[in-house]
Order: structure tokens, then C-alpha cells, then sequence
């Protein structure tokens, strides 16, 4: 029997490659997707959380198709990157006297190129680890009793931005494009599975965090990044920018690549940035967007005409703005009021909630609206946080539900069904079976087995330890309606972009 319990309020979200995590009001960690590398941070096997949830509906076991449950301390923030994640941990007052420190950071996922902060020798990490560079260094600042050390973090497809309370920026991971922002990058001994995920490796990448000194004397407010480039954003409204130029994204026209931050300069205050692949976006305090970088599949929202742009160009929308998200190669707008999202660029997925294949040129295409899609008829709902992965998007609305659409390959949009695409926005799944018999609590006895148990040794395959004579009947979830599909569009392999919304840091008010 299946019923959908009271759903969790949810406050954040954020889509990775093919990932995504979900944070409540009471700090608790929902995890969806493809789990493989550890980048859910599922420390047990996956067979065994889809057992637990009762759900069995994607055809591999490394899928989690509806949130599960992290078994964590309470939470502040959350990040997603192509292959790994991050959690800001919430504060617990430590005695200044003390040896030890709390967590406060951590991340997990892939290590292949140092993206996780641990150090060369780490690979794969199937659970959150504290990264020990923040702790100590906060540590040794303030002597242990600090209230929230790290501000926030943004994941890109190899590397990892930190912006601290302090308003100071570290950085590691990837540094071959220069997105680190650091000028000079240490290589060595990186992982033997780095080109299994398309990285180089004897690229230029550090394995744990360092300052980025060019940005020491301005106070970071947020940070977005992608696969190959990042742009801070300073308490005043300045916006520096770092990494690959190829494409114009930086918005510094003549400029193939920058290794160190360099400020943009801009006639305005900036509030939100977004990176996609190949395409950048800022929002300006009035409520006006610009854009600059790739056109290609019309994620600039400047007309088929338009093929690229290597400075920040008035993107035409015909309302303000108040939040900005970027994909791979689209891009959502939300409205001043919050009732109303629009977006432009590649739709073949779906991302674009639209109902069709077909890419979006013009950024006032109606895409959501709390009224149609949620059935508010009141007014009172509105849009609080939008992210994109590299190929889905999440929205968030006031009431604490999540809205999904795009590419479900592997059940990363939380809805609990077989489909590999979703073309219209559709509400997370948070349905589990209601009653928990002897198979059920078998499973449970198993987890618990598991966590108390030692690691397996190098070599030694890691088995589930059931109780006898248990055996584990996972019935399938109810039929979800099938989409409404447009005209199939498949991407040319130079358009299989790896790379999605990572940013971090709300809209600042200027002068915060």
C-alpha cells in the first residue's frame, strides 16, 4: 500500500549533472539520482535505499528515482556539481579550549581531479567528509567558537568555489581553463579513473583549497560557475570574472582566457550571477538582465541571428526580473512578483517545461506559473529558488514543494517514474509504502548492519549482509502519466555540454 505522507517543507535546491539535493526547513538532506562515485553521499548500496523507499522503477541499481534521506546532522546548505556534492553543516558552538573542531564543510563524489578538497589520493568518497582546510582554518582564527564559517558553495563539473563569512574565496579542483581564479596550480599522483570522466590528467588542479589571492582585498558575496569559467560577486556590486573565453562568456571582448579574476566593467551594480557551458547572465538591482557568451541554441534569449556575444549585452525581456538560472545551454528568468517563470535556449530534454523538443529563442516564452501549474488561485505563491542542472531544472515554490522538468535518465527530478524526459513541470514524488512489515525492517537492520560494520578491506567486494531468510519484495510505484512529448531533438556531440547552474549566495542587496 502506498500513500503520500506529509511531504517535508523544502527551503533549497540544486541540480547537478545528473544529481540533485533538496534541503528542509529543519536542516535534513533529500538526495536523488544517479548515485554512482558516491555523489549522493549514500554510503550504503543503492539496491538497498530503493528497498527502503519502496520504489524499484529505473532500470539501474546505481538510480534513486524519488529524494531519500540523508542520515545527517542538520544542514544550511547545499551544493551540486557534475560529479560531486556539498553540504554547509549547521553551527554548533565548539569550546575555544578544545582540540577538535566541528564539521562545518564537507564534501563527497568523485575526487578524480581533486574537486573534493581531500587531497591527490582521494578517489571516490560514498559519504559526506569534512574538508579539513576549513576547519582549521577557522579554527585557528577564531579558536574553535564560530557561528557559520562557510557562507556558501558553487560546484562545477571538476572543481570546487567556497566563499567563507568573512566574505574571503578559496578554490580547488580543475584549473586547466583558470576557473580557480588562482594563477598558479599544483598537478600530481590525481586519480588513476580522471580520464573516465573527461579530465586530463596531467591537467593543472589542486587537491585541497587554497585562497584565491587576486580577490583578497574585495569582499565576495556569491559565486557562480560552470564547467570552465566562475563570476564573484563583491558585496558592492562588482563582478569579477575568471576561466575560458572562447566563447565570449566572460564578457571581456578580445580576451581568449583569464587565469586570475579580472573585474568586468560595467556600467551598473550587479545583484545574481549565472554560468552556463558557454553562456554567462547577471541581473542588475532595477530588475534588468544581460547576457554574453554562446547563442547557439538561442540561451542568450537575442534572436536566431545572434550566434554569440563577447560583451554583457540588454537581454529583451518585457518584465523585470527577480532570480536568474542558467543551464548547460538555457536559461530561466523569474519575475519581479515571483509568480512567473520565462526562459530560452536548448529544449530537447525538456528542461524548459514548455511540452516540446524544440529550442527557445525568445526569453519571454512562457514557461511556469504558480497559478496554472500549481493551481494557486490566491496569489500567495510564488517562486523562492530555481536551479539548473546540466539537463533538468528544479523549482521551488513558497509552499515548500519542488517542481521538476527536463532529462529523468536516471531519476534525478524526483518524480518517481520510468521516463527518460520530462516536458512539462511536474511535482517531486515523496511516496512511501506506509506499512513496514518484517521485509521492510529487514532492510532496516541490514543499513544499520552496514554502518556499524568496518570497511571492506582494499580488494574485498562489499556485500549486504541480509538476515536469513529474508527475502526482499520490492513492488514497483504506480503508473505516472506519460509526458507530453514535441518533436524529439537530439544533440550534435559538440552540444552534449557538461556543465550546469552552480552559484551560490541569494541576490545581495548592493552595499551588504
Amino acid at each position: 500500500m502506498y500513500e503520500v505522507r506529509n511531504a517535508p517543507r523544502f527551503i533549497d535546491v540544486a541540480a547537478g549533472g545528473e544529481h540533485s539535493l533538496f534541503l528542509t526547513d529543519r536542516g535534513a538532506v533529500f538526495v536523488c539520482g544517479r548515485s554512482d562515485n558516491g555523489r549522493l553521499g549514500l554510503a550504503f548500496t543503492p539496491s538497498l535505499v530503493n528497498q527502503l523507499t519502496r520504489f524499484n522503477t529505473i532500470h539501474s541499481s546505481t538510480d534513486v528515482t524519488v529524494p531519500v534521506e540523508l542520515p545527517l546532522p542538520p544542514c544550511m546548505k547545499i551544493a551540486a556539481g557534475e560529479y560531486h556534492s556539498a553540504l554547509v553543516h549547521a553551527a554548533v558552538h565548539n569550546s575555544p579550549t578544545s582540540s577538535s573542531y566541528p564539521v562545518r564543510f564537507s564534501t563527497f563524489g568523485s575526487g578524480a581531479v581533486g574537486q573534493l578538497g581531500h587531497g591527490s589520493s582521494v578517489d571516490d568518497v560514498a559519504e559526506p567528509r569534512e574538508v579539513e582546510y576549513f576547519g582549521q582554518l577557522i579554527n585557528a582564527r577564531v579558536g574553535g567558537d564560530y557561528a557559520s564559517p562557510v557562507r556558501c558553495a558553487a560546484l562545477g563539473d571538476g572543481h570546487s568555489i567556497v566563499i567563507l563569512s568573512d566574505a574571503s574565496s578559496h578554490a580547488f579542483g580543475n584549473n586547466e581553463s583558470g576557473c580557480l581564479g588562482i594563477a598558479t596550480a599544483m598537478t600530481s599522483g590525481f586519480s588513476k579513473h580522471s580520464e573516465r570522466y573527461g579530465f586530463g590528467v596531467r591537467g593543472p588542479s589542486r587537491a585541497t583549497a587554497s585562497a584565491i589571492g587576486p580577490l583578497a582585498q574585495h569582499r565576495i558575496a556569491s559565486v557562480s560557475t560552470c564547467s570552465r569559467h566562475s563570476l564573484f560577486l563583491t558585496t558592492n556590486g562588482d563582478v569579477f570574472v575568471t576561466g575560458d573565453n572562447a566563447f565570449g562568456q566572460l564578457g571581456l571582448k578580445g580576451l581568449g582566457k583569464s587565469s586570475i579574476p579580472r573585474r568586468l566593467p560595467l556600467d551598473v551594480s550587479v545583484q545574481q550571477s549565472a554560468c552556463g557551458a558557454r553562456h554567462s547572465i547577471i541581473l542588475c538591482p532595477d530588475g534588468t538582465v544581460r547576457v554574453c557568451g554562446s547563442n547557439k541554441t538561442g540561451e542568450l534569449g537575442l534572436g536566431r541571428d545572434v550566434q554569440q556575444v563577447d560583451v554583457f549585452t540588454h537581454c529583451p525581456l518585457h518584465h523585470l526580473v527577480s532570480m536568474i538560472a542558467a543551464g548547460a545551454a538555457h536559461s530561466l528568468f523569474v519575475s519581479a512578483d515571483r509568480r512567473f517563470v520565462f526562459g530560452c535556449g536548448w529544449g530537447a530534454c525538456g528542461l524548459l517545461g514548455t511540452g516540446l523538443a524544440d529550442d527557445v529563442w525568445d526569453p519571454n516564452t512562457f514557461v511556469f506559473s504558480t497559478e496554472l501549474t500549481a493551481g494557486d488561485t490566491s496569489g500567495t505563491l510564488h517562486v523562492t529558488s530555481v536551479s539548473c542542472g546540466s539537463h533538468h531544472s528544479l523549482l521551488l515554490l513558497s509552499d515548500g514543494s519542488v517542481w521538476a522538468a527536463g532529462c529523468n535518465g536516471h531519476g534525478q527530478l524526483g518524480v518517481g517514474g520510468v521516463e527518460a524526459k520530462q516536458f512539462h513541470w511536474r511535482p517531486i514524488t515523496m511516496a512511501v509504502a506506509i506499512e513496514v512489515d518484517d521485509r521492510i525492517a529487514a532492510v532496516e537492520e541490514s543499513v544499520q548492519r552496514q554502518r556499524a560494520a568496518p570497511p571492506p578491506q582494499e580488494g574485498e567486494a562489499f556485500q549486504p549482509r541480509l538476515p536469513s531468510g529474508a527475502d526482499i519484495d520490492v513492488p514497483t510505484s504506480p503508473t505516472s502519466p506519460a509526458p507530453v512529448t514535441g518533436q524529439e531533438a537530439s544533440a550534435q556531440d559538440d552540444d552534449k555540454f557538461v556543465c550546469f547552474q552552480r552559484s551560490c549566495g541569494s541576490p545581495t542587496p548592493r552595499g551588504e
